[in-house]
C-alpha cells in the first residue's frame, strides 16, 4: 500500500510545475513518515489514511508553492520603485547624471513585465521589453553621441522582434529581411548623398508592401466603432509625419520624439470608454513628457523626477473613487 501511495503522489506532483529534485524530496519525506509510523506500531493503512489522498496532497503543495512564488513576485515589484529612486539619486548627486539617469525609472514597468511574461517564453518576453530597450538606446545614442538622427531607427527593433512570432518561416524571414534591407538602404542613401532625407524614407515602403502581400497588414473597420480605427490610424500617420518633418527641419529629434507618445495615448483614449482607467493609462505618458520638458528646458533634472508621483497618485485617487 505504501508503494502505491508514493507512486501516485509522485505522479500527481509531476503534473505540476515542480522541479524533480523537489518532487523526490517530497516523496522521500512521506516515505519516512510512513516508515516511522509503522516502526512506532501503526499500520500503513492508518498512517496513509491520516496523510490523505495523494492527489489532494500534491494540489496543496502546488498551491503553497504558487502562493509563495506570487509573494516573492509582488515583493520584487513593490521594491522596484524604491530601487529606481535610490539609483537615480545616487547617479544624480554623485555623477551629475540626472539626464539620462532617469532611464533607471524604466526598471519599474520592466519589473512588472518580466514577472508577468517570463514563463511565456523568450519571444514574448523580448517583445514586451523591446520598446524599453529602444527608448534607452535612443536616449543614450542621442545624449552621448548626438545620434538623434538616424538613431531613431532603433525603434524599428520593436516590429523586428514582432516578426519572430510569425508561425510561417518564409513570411518571418522575408519580413525580417525586408526591414533590414530598408534600414540598410536608408542609411546608405543619407550617408552617401547629401540632402536626401526628404525622400530616403520611401525605402520603408518595402516592409509595408511585404506586410500587405503576406496579409500581416490589413485594414479592418468594425461596424460598431466605424470611426474609431480610422481616427487611430490618423493619429499614427500624423504623429509619424510630424515627428519626421519637424525632426528634419529642426534637427531636434530630442525631445521631438515625445510626439510619438500621442500614439499609445490616442489608443488608450479611443479604445477605452472608462474615464478613470483612461487617466491611469495615460498618466505615465503625461509624467514622462513633463519630466523630459522640465529637465530639458528648465534644467531641473534633480527635482523633475517628482512628476512621476503623478502615476501612483492618479491610481490611488481613481481607486478611492470606485469605492
Amino acid at each position: 500500500m505504501k508503494t502505491k501511495f508514493l507512486k501516485e503522489l509522485k505522479m500527481y506532483l509531476n503534473q505540476y510545475d515542480i522541479k524533480q529534485e523537489i518532487v523526490k524530496d517530497i516523496v522521500n519525506d512521506h516515505k519516512e513518515i510512513i516508515e516511522d509510523a509503522v516502526a512506532s506500531g501503526q499500520s500503513e493503512e492508518e498512517i496513509i489514511e491520516k496523510l490523505g489522498n495523494p492527489r489532494m496532497i500534491a494540489k496543496e503543495l502546488r498551491n503553497e508553492k504558487k502562493n509563495r512564488k506570487q509573494t516573492y513576485d509582488e515583493t520584487f515589484i513593490a521594491l522596484s520603485p524604491f530601487i529606481a529612486v535610490i539609483a537615480y539619486m545616487l547617479m544624480g548627486f554623485l555623477g551629475e547624471m540626472w539626464h539620462p539617469g532617469w532611464l533607471v525609472f524604466l526598471i519599474i514597468p520592466l519589473t512588472g513585465l518580466i514577472v508577468s511574461v517570463r514563463r511565456d517564453g523568450w519571444q514574448i518576453l523580448l517583445t514586451s521589453i523591446a520598446p524599453f530597450i529602444a527608448v534607452g538606446a535612443f536616449i543614450i545614442m542621442g545624449e552621448y553621441y548626438d545620434l538623434w538622427h538616424p538613431g531613431w531607427l532603433v525603434f524599428l527593433i520593436v516590429p523586428f522582434v514582432g516578426y519572430t512570432h510569425h508561425s510561417d518561416y518564409v513570411k518571418r524571414y522575408v519580413s525580417m529581411t525586408g526591414l533590414l534591407v530598408s534600414v540598410g538602404l536608408y542609411l546608405f542613401i543619407i550617408l552617401t548623398y547629401s540632402n536626401t532625407e526628404q525622400y530616403a524614407w520611401l525605402v520603408f515602403l518595402i516592409p509595408a508592401i511585404i506586410g500587405i502581400i503576406f496579409g500581416d497588414i490589413t485594414f479592418v473597420w468594425h461596424s460598431d466603432f466605424e470611426e474609431t480605427p480610422k481616427s487611430f490610424l490618423m493619429i499614427i500617420i500624423v504623429a509619424l509625419i510630424t515627428f519626421i518633418v519637424l525632426g528634419l527641419m529642426t534637427s531636434l529629434w530630442h525631445p521631438l520624439w515625445l510626439i510619438l507618445l500621442t500614439i499609445p495615448v490616442g489608443g488608450i483614449l479611443l479604445f477605452n470608454e472608462n474615464t478613470k482607467k483612461n487617466l491611469i493609462g495615460i498618466s505615465p505618458f503625461i509624467a514622462l513628457t513633463a519630466f523630459i520638458l522640465i529637465g530639458e528646458f528648465v534644467g531641473a533634472w534633480h527635482i523633475a523626477w517628482l512628476v512621476f508621483l503623478i502615476i501612483p497618485m492618479v491610481g490611488i485617487i481613481s481607486s478611492a473613487n470606485e469605492k
